[in-house]
């Protein structure tokens, strides 16, 4: 149920309100809508579509393994205010991101892979730490999915920890 809303809102076919509104309206007449109403109580408002079905599989992933939420479709900004990327994944605000590589939009052909790897080079010169996932590690491989994003956090946290509050002194 979520892949197939998540699709919906990416490919443009409803808007996020509209999705909302038939799940209340019909929640006790349509066999269903009771499992879209629990997709749309986890589903954060306001936030982008997934830009996959890998990327929608990868939130389920990290949700079951108990990775928070993280931003979808996240700006990364270099030092100049330019923007570098749209990563799949941010987690401000550590400077880490998630990037999925699907065959449909990283078929490693020589031009995929010669903007895929100056983006990534980009996106590290912007100082966020970065992991990636195939769609084998996705579907096949969940446990290393979490472990390695839990990993890449922990090393954005320790390249750039958070700054304590400065209190003034009375």
């Amino acid at each position: 149920m979520e892949r197939a809303s998540e699709s919906a809102l990416r490919l443009g076919f409803v808007g996020e309100l509209e999705l909302r509104e038939f799940a209340a309206m019909w929640a006790f007449y349509r066999r269903g809508v009771p499992g879209l109403r629990e997709v749309l109580a986890r589903r954060r408002f306001g936030a982008p579509a997934t830009g996959s079905d890998l990327e929608t599989m990868c939130v389920q992933v990290f949700r079951r393994g108990g990775i928070r939420e993280p931003e979808r479709q996240y700006p990364v900004v270099d030092a100049d205010g330019e923007v570098v990327a749209i990563a799949d994944f941010g987690f401000p605000p550590k400077l880490f991101i998630v990037e999925t590589d699907g065959l449909e939009t990283h078929g490693k052909t020589r031009e995929q892979q010669q903007y895929d790897l100056n983006r990534q080079n980009r996106i590290c010169d912007a100082g966020h730490t970065l992991r990636r996932f195939t769609y084998s590690d996705v579907t096949q491989r969940p446990r290393y999915v979490c472990r390695e994003t839990e990993r890449g956090l922990l090393a954005a946290q320790i390249a750039f920890p958070t700054p304590p509050i400065l209190r003034r002194a009375s």
